[in-house]
């Protein structure tokens, strides 16, 4: 009768610990998506802040490229100027290279976009003194500033779409739009120096 009762009880008590795993299982994936969700929402936020404090150094290259080269003093406060927004600009790099280190298994697309990114911030020095030695011009250093702007609008936009969450999704798609407009706007803010 043991033997029997015993044979009874093992399918239910492997059913249980079937249950139990699968239920586990679920648990540690939801908790693993709301992860990266949440460390795409912060890289999200650090690209915007970054592109923000890029498109300041942008306008000021260009006021520095565009100033009277016989105007001294202008020279002067624009060079100052265009040094000091450098600093934003590298906090912000620091904190959104910081932050990216985080993400684990993430598309290929996405690697290389931020490979891409990683590259062009690391020649922001170079660039910076072709800037203030009158090496770049007024085009080439738009040009090379929109480019990087250009793809941390894109790694939001690709943020987005792998967030998982829906609604998070909508609202970072959100975010990524007006980054896409906010751009829009600076350049036209550039242009009109």
């Amino acid at each position: 009768i043991w033997s029997k009762l015993g044979i009874i009880m093992i399918v239910p008590t492997l059913a249980t610990i079937v249950v139990g795993t699968n239920g586990l299982v679920t648990q540690v994936d939801t908790a693993s998506n709301a992860d990266r969700a949440r460390v795409l929402a912060i890289v999200s936020g650090d690209a915007g802040e970054l592109m923000h404090q890029l498109q300041n150094e942008r306008a000021t290259a260009v006021m520095l490229l565009a100033s009277d080269p016989d105007n001294e003093e202008q020279v002067t406060e624009r060079t100052t100027r265009y040094t000091e927004v450098q600093s934003g600009v590298d906090e912000a790099e620091r904190q959104f290279q910081n932050q990216s280190a985080a993400l684990t298994d993430l598309p290929d697309s996405y690697r290389d976009l931020l490979g891409n990114i990683r590259g062009q911030t690391s020649v922001l020095p170079q660039t910076r003194n072709r800037v203030a030695n009158g090496g770049l011009g007024i085009i080439d250093t738009t040009a090379t500033y929109t480019e990087l702007i250009s793809n941390l609008v894109n790694l939001r936009e690709l943020s987005a779409q792998l967030a998982g969450d829906i609604d998070l999704a909508d609202r970072m798609q959100a975010v990524a739009a007006l980054s896409r407009a906010k751009e829009f706007l600076s350049q036209e803010r550039i242009i009109g120096h």
